[in-house]
């Protein structure tokens, strides 16, 4: 079967560590739906505990779930949401004002969303790349429908390939988040169709 080829092909690649890397993988993770400060939207904290452990990531509401089905189907410019590694990720960056900030390969449930929310508070320069151009003009239309032309002037959307900024974009940016390496294991072991043709 599919899952004994990958199964064998993995461990042979991390011996001993495949059981834990594969649990994790498997495991579904909590999201946060986060409030949008640009958004008049209300929304209460459904659960007050969990909530509390949020606060430090400077969220303005929130509320934990779990959740399931189309990922584009959640959220909306009332609110977006962000998983925990994301908000980890955010945290190390310490952003401040006069940073020009390079997101490299935006993606939804992303940091992207988190790092426009926090144009408001900080006077930094964003840019978000993506690639692929599809998904650049559900970028774009996401962008403009969450943050308020308040912060337009901060922001620049590229649709390019990545490689470009390492050739035409040197020493630009102060920080720059890189989802690396970008695979799709979680994705495929988590869908019993995709695994198949694995």
């Amino acid at each position: 079967s599919s899952w004994k080829l990958a199964n064998n092909m993995y461990r042979e690649i991390w011996k001993d560590r495949w059981d834990s890397i594969k649990e994790s993988i498997l495991m579904k993770h909590n999201e946060l739906e986060v409030l949008n400060a640009y958004s008049d939207a209300s929304f209460a904290v459904k659960d007050a505990q969990s909530a509390e452990s949020w606060k430090k990531y400077k969220c303005i509401e929130y509320k934990m779930k779990e959740l399931e089905g189309n990922e584009e189907e959640k959220g909306s410019n009332g609110s977006f949401l962000l998983d925990q590694e994301g908000l980890a990720i955010i945290k190390c960056l310490t952003i401040v004002s006069e940073d020009n900030v390079l997101d490299m390969y935006s993606k939804s449930r992303s940091t992207s969303m988190y790092l426009l929310q926090l144009l408001s508070k900080e006077k930094f320069q964003l840019t978000i790349n993506q690639s692929t151009p599809d998904k650049y003009q559900k970028l774009r239309k996401s962008v403009y429908e969450t943050v308020s032309k308040a912060v337009e002037s901060q922001i620049r959307l590229t649709g390019w390939d990545p490689i470009k900024f390492g050739t035409s974009e040197t020493h630009l940016y102060d920080k720059v988040i890189l989802d690396v390496p970008s695979s799709d294991e979680k994705k495929v072991f988590n869908d019993e169709k995709l695994m198949k043709k694995w």
